[in-house]
């Protein structure tokens, strides 16, 4: 940044671009996961190995809907 300021701008967006990109990703896959709750009944949230591929009500599976982030 000392050597060359002019490129300072630049990788600030690179960088905020990057984070939003995250962001993104995130609020997709909280949609997937909801997406398949409702139409599959399997809680595949915080990648749970004991839960995924379990329907509700099956011994070991989750009782009901997840609890509200």
């Amino acid at each position: 940044m000392v050597q060359e300021p002019d490129t300072v701008p630049r990788a600030l967006e690179l960088l905020l671009v990057s984070r939003n990109l995250e962001r993104v990703a995130d609020l997709a896959t909280n949609i997937a996961e909801e997406a398949i709750f409702v139409t599959e009944a399997r809680v595949i949230k915080h990648h749970a190995e004991d839960v995924i591929d379990r329907p509700i009500g099956e011994p070991g599976a989750p009782s009901g809907r997840p609890a509200s982030r």
